[in-house]
């Protein structure tokens, strides 16, 4: 499905006025279509138009899915950002389809894990169910491989770490993600990776008229040939998901989904080393019986999983992450202007005021004391110059020597001498 497909099927109120987040003048967009910009009569700021859907307000298209289409939105009830995936209503047609995906919505709101995004609800409006989720603004894996490919392997180890810590998490409470993959691991504003769309791959299979649900790139054998999946079929996915981030390209391609998939079954994984030659040598391990063919073979836990990758991040060199140019560190989403697919963002600037230490507050101190005492020279024709400096020159080795209490009292006594002489 294009974005342009999803923008229009899903079925929207529209919006009669928006206010201008430049000069608040308020604009008529009644006859304008959801999501395109129109310029402020006032002062040519461009705004967007959004568009209503029960008490969101959808602000921008994040992405689309054969299920529909994931929004920036408002909750105005609540009055917080979130991010609301909307389905087909084709897909609310189908109640025993609702009931199921309510049911696994439900258990994934009770995952509550920093590497997982929160689930807040679930709903139908117009027929079309919806989910809203915690809105991560940050940056994507995916996007990241594609910019900065190779990426560091200590920097890629850690996103995978705290990716199968969230997934540990919901395998406690037996729950499946199902559709691991780069695009499905954001980073947040603090470089923390969490997995997103729990809740949302489990049941889509009976949406998916009879193919394999899942991206073929890193979906798990058992999962092509119907089996059962389960936490190894996770494992698979995530191996899959580090070998590309590794390498800059999935471990399995093809012309179409089908070729990948064929590719896959009866093959093993090409040889990460091979591909990358600077892999180290226990990711190197780690990556390939993670992509193990039969489950059994794979880590039968996040536990032993975690472990091993744990062991190799500490032994990695690592290389503090260069952002590339422009890079939003800090930031809101500009509710006033995102475009079809994307977010505007405001750069909030942070101030960090710094408490004067002991050294900088007698080096202040000595200053002042100079600068008086040379407009008193100037005044008075005094050749007390080269006392002065002497004086400051002690003060700093006092300081540096530990003895800031001493040289103060010093300082204290040889200006008062200084004082008394001048008054003589």
């Amino acid at each position: 499905m294009s974005e342009e497909q999803a923008v229009t099927s899903i079925l929207t109120d529209r919006v009669s006025v928006v206010s201008c987040g430049n000069c608040k003048c308020e604009i008529d967009v009644s006859e304008q279509d959801a999501f395109v910009q129109v310029e402020c009569p006032d002062c040519s700021h461009f705004e967007t138009v959004p568009a209503r859907l029960g008490p969101f307000l959808l602000l921008g298209l994040i992405g689309t899915g054969g299920m529909g289409g994931i929004y920036i939105a408002r909750d105005e009830s609540l009055g917080r950002s979130v991010a609301i995936k909307v389905m087909l209503r084709s897909l609310g047609d189908d109640k025993e389809f609702v009931e199921n995906f309510k049911r696994e919505a439900q258990a994934a709101a009770k995952l509550n894990n920093p590497h997982t995004a929160q689930i807040y609800s679930f709903g139908q409006e117009k027929g079309q169910p919806y989910i809203v989720m915690e809105l991560v603004s940050g940056e994507h894996l995916d996007k990241m491989i594609e910019e900065e490919s190779p990426l560091d392997q200590a920097e890629v180890m850690r996103i995978i770490i705290e990716i199968g810590e969230g997934l540990q998490a919901a395998d406690e409470i037996n729950l499946v993600h199902g559709d691991v993959k780069p695009e499905n691991i954001l980073l947040d504003e603090k470089q923390h990776a969490k997995l997103v769309d729990f809740g949302l791959a489990s049941y889509a299979d009976q949406a998916a008229a009879g193919g394999v649900w899942g991206t073929p790139y890193y979906i798990a054998p058992e999962k092509v040939r119907r089996k059962k999946a389960d936490a190894r079929s996770d494992i698979y996915s995530l191996g899959a998901t580090l070998y590309h981030a590794l390498t800059g390209h999935p471990p399995f391609d093809g012309e179409n989904p089908i070729a990948v998939v064929k590719a896959r079954l009866g093959n093993p994984a090409p040889d990460i080393k091979e591909v990358r030659e600077d892999t180290d040598d226990h990711v190197a391990r780690i990556v390939m019986r993670m992509l193990e063919e039969e489950p059994a073979r794979r880590y039968p836990t996040y536990a032993s999983l975690l472990g091993d990758m744990r062991k190799a991040y500490r032994a990695l060199p690592h290389h503090p992450r260069r952002r590339p140019r422009g890079h939003m560190t800090t930031g809101v989403i500009d509710r006033t202007g995102p475009k079809t697919g994307q977010s505007r963002v405001r750069i909030k600037k942070k101030t960090i005021t710094k408490a004067p230490s002991a050294l900088d507050e007698y080096r202040k101190k000595v200053v002042t004391a100079d600068y008086e005492q040379k407009g008193k020279q100037g005044r008075s024709g005094g050749s007390g110059k080269g006392a002065a400096k002497a004086i400051v020159a002690i003060v700093l080795v006092l300081l540096a020597l530990g003895g800031v209490a001493g040289g103060y009292a010093h300082y204290n006594h040889r200006q008062d001498q200084l004082r008394l002489k001048r008054e003589q």
